[in-house]
């Protein structure tokens, strides 16, 4: 058995099992810190690390996001429209059409798709749209399966109200909690 004095790190946290693994040789240039809220959006997430904490930060999901950015003008404008709509600056009847798109574009595992889709997801749920909100509430839960380690809890909120949702429509929510 590894010391306790032996630098540990947590791997991914599945519901029912936690597991520490021995750090060796670790660089302490690859070890990171979140100082904010992982949702931001990347130039929100670099505009307060630059503000607040004065440096300018290159951890392995800011350089994705700054490589999805170069990847053509089609992710471009799906970027631009996911930020349109979570800024609240496009036109209720177009948000569903953009947020589809940017999913359709940047795919179900960019943070941005996680964003738009949980937002409309809570969206239709505190309007009482249920029937929506389950459309979007699955397609987050797609895009929450490439984030499970960000944010455990966040994941756990929106499986439980997903499956209340799927409930209160007299579905099983067993297929969703399988995936």
């Amino acid at each position: 058995m590894q010391s306790l004095s032996n630098p540990v790190l947590p791997c991914t946290v599945l519901p029912e099992v936690r597991t520490l693994v021995p750090l060796e040789d670790v660089s302490l240039a690859s070890l990171r810190i979140c100082y904010l809220d992982p949702f931001k959006s990347l130039q929100e997430r670099r505009g307060y690390l630059s503000s607040g904490y004065y440096f300018h930060c290159d951890c392995q999901r800011c350089r994705q996001e700054e490589v999805g950015r170069e990847e053509g003008e089609e992710h471009t404008l799906a970027r631009e429209l996911g930020e349109a709509f979570m800024q609240r600056q496009l036109k209720p009847r177009e948000e569903e059409k953009a947020v589809r798109e940017v999913v359709r574009v940047l795919g179900e595992g960019d943070m941005l798709s996680l964003r738009a889709t949980k937002l409309l997801f809570n969206h239709f749920l505190e309007r009482g749209e249920v029937g929506r909100a389950v459309e979007w509430g699955e397609q987050c839960w797609a895009c929450y399966s490439h984030h499970t380690a960000l944010n455990p809890s966040a994941y756990v909120q929106t499986l439980l109200k997903l499956a209340q949702a799927l409930s209160s429509l007299g579905t099983d929510y067993v297929q969703v909690v399988q995936v």
